[in-house]
């Protein structure tokens, strides 16, 4: 068996992975957040639970209903994202030329796979309009989709193609204004704070005309902000171990406690999922000194697939319900199940054969 040894794909932490299995099988080195590989599986698993009730609701039994806490897991997302790109960027920022490394970085692991799965989307749509549900199609959805850019799709809805690309239009914007930061040398701090504290406040004006303008002055967009303070003060402050844990549970709890989603959280989305999401990774970054070595290796693998996990479900997953409606079983517990397992299996082969080779060679070639 070979192995070798090499940074993750968003350059925080060193480790090593098998060529036989694919999964991360050993880490080391300083600034190295395990936790938050295994946190961004926990993440995705939560939007894949959430979206297998509503397959299975939509597909196999009406009376099933949806489970709409894990919608959290994007909250999640946003606050690791944040948190990774100040990790990431650190010897960037003082560098000249750090903000085209930056975006390069950025673009290489976010827009191949994520155009790939949207072709594959879009090519089901065409081929076999009778097996997507809410199949309708326009070129302008088409063309904005693969841009990241937000628009209504033919249904009337704020979606790209791929339904869960709405969350990668923000992650696009948040990459836009760091990049604009580091290239202009300005503090990456007070320049992101002031722009997405705007498009915080945004939210607060009734009626925005513009859909996108709508879409961004949203208060999600301080997850990012949130997670940028977490990394700047995590590399100095320290916390017992049972103030980590208490981080995590009562954030956790907080999240999924929200029975209507994030979206009729307790007020602006960032005070109902936003505060509970950073209390999440903030115990999981601070736990850090007590989680190294002790997080199997399996999960540090499947953080690594979350990408993938989270492009890929919402092609595949729906198959379980049709599948099992055909046989005539009925079942809900058992398409949940076989919904996240088909998901894992596909995603983390796609991780393998696909994300990772994929993105080794764009690494290659243009960093």
């Amino acid at each position: 068996m070979q192995s070798y040894v090499a940074k993750d794909q968003d350059g925080v932490a060193i480790v090593e992975y098998s060529s036989s299995v694919g999964v991360v099988i050993a880490q080391a080195e300083k600034e190295n957040y395990t936790g938050i590989q295994a946190l961004r599986f926990l993440a995705a698993i939560l939007v894949v639970m959430t979206h297998a009730t509503l397959y299975t609701t939509e597909r196999l039994d009406p009376t099933f209903g949806i489970w709409s806490p894990g919608a959290a897991g994007v909250d999640i997302f946003f606050v690791i994202s944040g948190f990774v790109m100040v990790v990431s960027s650190r010897k960037l920022m003082t560098q000249t030329g750090g903000g085209l490394v930056f975006a390069k970085r950025r673009l290489i692991r976010i827009v191949p796979l994520y155009w790939l799965v949207t072709t594959l989307k879009l090519a089901a749509m065409l081929a076999v309009p009778a097996a997507v549900l809410h199949a309708k199609l326009s070129f302008y959805q088409v063309v904005t989709s693969y841009l990241f850019f937000p628009a209504r799709n033919a249904e009337g809805d704020l979606a790209p193609l791929l339904n869960v690309g709405w969350t990668l239009n923000y992650e696009m914007f948040f990459y836009m204004v760091f990049t604009l930061a580091l290239l202009l040398r300005w503090d990456i701090y007070g320049f992101i704070g002031v722009v997405l504290g705007l498009c915080a406040l945004g939210s607060l004006v009734p009626h925005i005309e513009s859909d996108v303008l709508a879409f961004y002055c949203n208060s999600i967009v301080l997850e990012f902000f949130g997670g940028m303070l977490l990394a700047r003060v995590a590399a100095t402050w320290r916390f017992p171990w049972w103030a980590c844990l208490a981080a995590f549970s009562v954030g956790l709890a907080l999240l999924l406690a929200q029975s209507g989603g994030p979206s009729q959280s307790y007020g602006p989305r960032f005070i109902g999922s936003g505060l509970p999401a950073l209390l999440v990774v903030s115990g999981v970054v601070f736990g850090e000194r007590w989680l190294a070595g002790r997080i199997p290796s399996f999960l540090l693998g499947l953080g690594a697939a979350s990408y993938a996990l989270y492009l890929f479900h919402p092609l595949i997953a729906p198959l379980a319900p049709t599948v099992l409606m055909r046989v005539g079983l009925h079942e809900g517990w058992i398409s949940i199940v076989a919904c996240i397992m088909i998901a894992i299996i596909v995603s983390v082969s796609a991780f393998v054969v696909v994300e990772r080779r994929m993105t080794r060679y764009l690494n290659r070639r243009l960093l």
